[in-house]
């Protein structure tokens, strides 16, 4: 899963301590790897991804989602700087796994 969020400068050092605690949350609900990254040609763009061992544990996810968890999303959603929620894609494994 990977979400895209645009942070400005200003707003950032509480994005940053607010995506700490989202890495927490997301472990805490089954994601095996969680990464942040900032893009290297816009520097208010941000790439949260992480990793579920498949789909079903995903939706699981959605279904078990604490207070606590909905509470550092909404900050966080809040520190998105564009009136469009922050983008949300799903990858998943292509069927021909051999190819890895």
């Amino acid at each position: 899963v990977s979400v895209r969020y645009v942070v400005r400068a200003e707003q950032q050092a509480s994005f940053l301590h607010e995506m700490q605690q989202l890495r927490l949350e997301r472990t805490r609900d089954g994601a095996t790897h969680w990464y942040l990254y900032r893009s290297a040609e816009a520097e208010d763009v941000f790439l949260e991804v992480f990793h579920l061992r498949n789909w079903q544990d995903h939706l699981r996810q959605h279904e078990r989602t604490t207070r606590s968890a909905a509470d550092v999303q909404q900050r966080i959603r809040a520190l998105h700087a564009e009136d469009a929620p922050p983008e949300v894609r799903h990858w998943i494994t292509p069927a021909d796994e051999s190819l890895f």
